[in-house]
């Protein structure tokens, strides 16, 4: 009878020694799967924030570079100031038409 506790006792402890390990590793592993989990929730919204900030700043900077630049796109360029300005009024809708 000794014989046989001796054998059941050998047998259970390793299993309950192994079973605490595994469950002490599942715990561990939920955890850190939690927390990765949340952290890129929040570098999503994060990342959404700054590219609509992002997004603010460029159509920002080409308005302000466009506005505070034209004056040296103008003078830069070969444009003439137009003096004498006539215009040709249509007689119809059309814009070009076909003669026979």
């Amino acid at each position: 009878m000794t014989k046989n506790l001796n054998l059941n006792i050998t047998l259970w402890v390793p299993t309950i020694i192994i079973t605490l390990l595994l469950s002490v590793s599942y715990i561990v592993q939920v955890g850190a799967l939690s927390q990765e989990i949340y952290l890129t929730q929040n570098y999503r919204k994060r990342l959404s924030t700054l590219s609509e900030n992002n997004k603010f700043l460029d159509i920002s900077f080409s308005k302000m570079d466009s506005l505070s630049n034209i004056d040296e796109h103008i003078d830069g360029s070969r444009f003439v100031k137009s003096e004498n300005i006539k215009y040709v009024r249509l007689l119809d809708s059309s814009v070009a038409s076909v003669s026979h």
